[in-house]
């Protein structure tokens, strides 16, 4: 008995996908663009806050190791206010070095004269071989920035404990 080329599946007038089928395939793609083009904005957002955390802490990380290996004597007598500058990597510039256009962040370093208080058996006490190292760093591009009072939300400040090892 011969068989009727109507029902093949391989008729050439019954192959292909409808109108209605690609509009489906077409509207899935869409959605699922149109999700990953949504989180782009957030992924460039927290890749930013990202970097900005590495470059703090790598600033923050050099400061504290020089003032930790400064002369134990010369702490005491430190009153510089004067701002360090920084590149977009962490990277201090030197500010006669004419490389400013790369300036990304400021930052400047106090150390107060024998303020940390240890609490001894009869009263407190302070401490010979301890000092506090207070960092501020701010994400300007600005080498006059500390000296114009700016707001306290406009820069952190980092505390850190440093002690005599000599």
């Amino acid at each position: 008995m011969k068989k009727s080329s109507s029902f093949s599946p391989f008729n050439r007038s019954r192959s292909g996908f409808s109108l209605v089928e690609v509009v489906m395939a077409v509207a899935i793609a869409a959605l699922g663009i149109i999700t990953l083009l949504g989180l782009i904005p957030h992924g460039l957002s927290t890749s930013r806050k990202t970097i900005n955390e590495i470059a703090t802490t790598r600033i923050v990380a050099q400061l504290v190791a020089e003032a930790q290996l400064a002369d134990w004597q010369s702490l005491d007598a430190t009153t510089d206010d004067t701002s360090r500058l920084f590149d977009d990597q962490g990277v201090e510039i030197q500010s006669g070095s004419g490389n400013m256009t790369t300036l990304s962040y400021v930052a400047r370093v106090g150390i107060p004269a024998k303020d940390v208080i240890l609490p001894t058996n009869s009263n407190a006490a302070v401490s010979q071989n301890l000092r506090r190292v207070i960092i501020d760093v701010a994400p300007v591009p600005d080498q006059n920035f500390f000296k114009s009072n700016p707001a306290p939300e406009s820069y952190r400040t980092f505390t850190q404990l440093i002690s005599n090892m000599r």
